[in-house]
């Protein structure tokens, strides 16, 4: 763990290929359904991570916003560490 409680660095670094980074398919399918949802508003991810859902949502244009509490992922996530979709 972190000194924030949370992930370290370690952790973040490899969590979406632990957590479904190699899965493109089913974060297409995810992120599809979820633009569908927002009907051109705004999305809210809880536990925004590295942003694997989030980033794909905003180059669909829907206005992403997340909330994240481990400093690691959002280190991962302001590095532009993301999937391959």
């Amino acid at each position: 763990m972190s000194d924030d409680g949370f992930f370290n660095d370690d952790i973040a670094a490899n969590y979406d290929d632990v957590h479904g980074r190699s899965d493109t398919e089913s974060v297409r399918l995810m992120v599809r359904l979820l633009d569908e949802f927002a009907k051109g508003g705004t999305a809210l991810e809880f536990a925004i991570g590295t942003g694997r859902i989030a980033l794909p949502l905003l180059e669909m244009g829907v206005a992403a916003k997340g909330v994240e509490k481990s400093k690691a992922m959002v280190k991962q996530l302001q590095e532009g560490t993301r999937p391959n979709h």
